[in-house]
């Protein structure tokens, strides 16, 4: 195929699985035949280019050009990824994509409602942000993780209170019924977009500036003049998000 103008959106699959089926075929009665072609990626001038080299003669036609269309999307593709950020401070903007089964965005997808969690589902503090698509693509407003540590941003399709009801709608979606898709193929990509779990790159969280200390333990009450406190003191350096701060000495 000539990739000449191939779009961006067929980036997820690898040049050598950009077509598939049959490419290759023996002449018969001056007929070569190929079964079962089909092309992954999308591009709007995608021409096929068969050729022959026969006792050192090279010979090569082309077909006119053909536009590939993506397919409905079943999955979330991450389009720009978490960086390490003190607690609170707001991550960039994470912009994602939805995809076919293929890594083309479908430009078709407007109105979708994507969900991002930190780490486990919803993150802390039932944290469930949202953004939805618009040809394809939706961007999160910016946010801040206020506790320290490594983690992952979580995307999904499905936010914590869908459920049976929304994968109803998408067996029986006006959209896919008017492609003529059996039920089997509707129920795939329906299950599919429900149980997507999309994870980034890691991201650390470190605490953010000292904001107070606090006594973690207490000696007791009553002392003896030269003896070490059987309990020593421990004291707890936080910042504003209640997360230890390490490497500050206290006195």
């Amino acid at each position: 195929i000539d990739e000449t103008l191939l779009t961006q959106a067929g980036e997820g699959v690898d040049k050598s699985d950009r077509i598939r089926g049959q490419i290759s075929s023996f002449s018969k009665e001056g007929f070569a035949t190929f079964d079962d072609i089909s092309i992954l990626a999308v591009s709007q001038a995608f021409k096929l280019i068969f050729s022959v080299n026969s006792f050192g003669l090279a010979l090569s036609t082309a077909t006119a050009t053909f536009e590939v269309l993506p397919s409905v999307y079943t999955q979330v593709r991450l389009l720009t990824q978490p960086q390490n950020r003190p607690a609170g401070e707001s991550l960039p903007a994470i912009q994602v994509e939805v995809v076919d089964d293929f890594f083309n965005r479908d430009v078709t997808a407007s109105g979708v409602k994507v969900f991002l969690g930190v780490d486990n589902c919803c993150g802390f503090n039932e944290f469930e942000p949202s953004a939805t698509t618009v040809d394809g693509m939706a961007t999160f407003q910016a946010f801040g993780v206020t506790v320290s540590g490594t983690h992952v941003l979580v995307v999904r399709l499905y936010g914590r209170d869908d459920g049976d009801a929304k994968y109803s709608a998408c067996v029986n979606d006006a959209g896919l019924l008017s492609q003529n898709m059996k039920l089997s193929e509707r129920t795939r990509i329906c299950t599919t977009r429900r149980q997507g779990r999309l994870e980034s790159n890691a991201f650390l969280v470190s605490p953010g500036a000292i904001n107070a200390l606090q006594i973690f333990t207490y000696p007791e009450a009553v002392q003896t003049a030269g003896a070490p406190f059987a309990t020593q003191p421990v004291v707890k350096i936080l910042d504003s998000f209640g997360n230890l701060v390490v490497g500050e000495e206290v006195v």
